[in-house]
């Protein structure tokens, strides 16, 4: 059985039954970590909304977070979570 990322559709190899070629999906470590810091990125903003600016994709997807104490700002990437200062 094949596995694939379902976040980024990479390829992550196979599992048993090895005969059996149909795909599953699962996460890879990369999209793992990206989705556990936006969950962080998250939970900050709700929590301290007159310090941090979210910015959001017309899906409602946070894609980068302006931090107005410090002027650091992180952006999404598919690889992760990048800071600018």
């Amino acid at each position: 059985m094949k596995r694939k990322c379902a976040w980024c559709d990479k390829d992550l190899g196979e599992k048993p039954p090895y005969t059996d070629q149909s795909v599953t999906h699962t996460i890879c470590d990369t999209c793992r970590e990206t989705e556990r810091q936006t969950g962080q990125f998250e939970l900050a903003i709700k929590n301290n909304p007159k310090r941090y600016l979210a910015v959001r994709d017309s899906q409602g997807q946070l894609i980068e977070v302006q931090d107005l104490e410090t002027g650091s700002i992180h952006q999404k990437s598919r690889t992760g979570w990048y800071v600018f200062s």
